[in-house]
């Protein structure tokens, strides 16, 4: 990583500053204040502090979707997922079925959300004959959020 600090602000007046992690990659920061009464006092009595905080996360990139061959048994379709994300735990999968309002929550094959790699069976019975389309809304526990779509055709037999 980088080994030289990035001044973000200089004499700042106000009581807080606000960092917009969207401006930087993806990773692990620390972030070092430096402050100073510099301005209160003469250059011999003057003070001046510095603290380093822990590791900062910043993570701006979505979850990654992977998927198994879609498996069809008459009008049951079963999706096996492979959800990963490198910052940060994944914290919901919801899926629709043919662009319905409603989403559906699903939980991991271990029955908890906790880790950056989660692998998911979703099992969808019941569906009519004909052509479907499943979407599949994956969020980290920050909120970055994908979708991905399969399009799968029930013969029912």
């Amino acid at each position: 990583g980088r080994t030289n600090w990035i001044e973000l602000k200089d004499e700042l007046e106000a009581d807080s500053f606000e960092w917009n992690g969207k401006t930087v990659e993806d990773g692990r920061y620390e972030v070092r204040i430096t402050a100073s009464d510099e301005r209160s006092n003469t250059t011999t009595t003057k003070l001046t502090g510095s603290r380093v905080s822990e590791a900062v996360v910043v993570d701006n990139t979505a979850p990654v979707i992977k998927t198994v061959p879609i498996e069809k048994d008459k009008k049951t379709v079963t999706l096996k997922l492979q959800v990963s994300d490198e910052f940060s735990a994944i914290g919901k999968v919801h899926y629709t079925v043919d662009s319905n309002a409603e989403w559906i929550g699903a939980l991991p094959d271990d029955l908890v959300y906790d880790t950056t790699d989660e692998d998911f069976t979703i099992v969808i019975e019941e569906l009519e004959v004909g052509e479907h389309i499943i979407a599949v809304r994956v969020s980290d526990d920050v909120g970055n959020t994908t979708y991905k779509t399969f399009e799968v055709n029930v013969t029912g037999s």
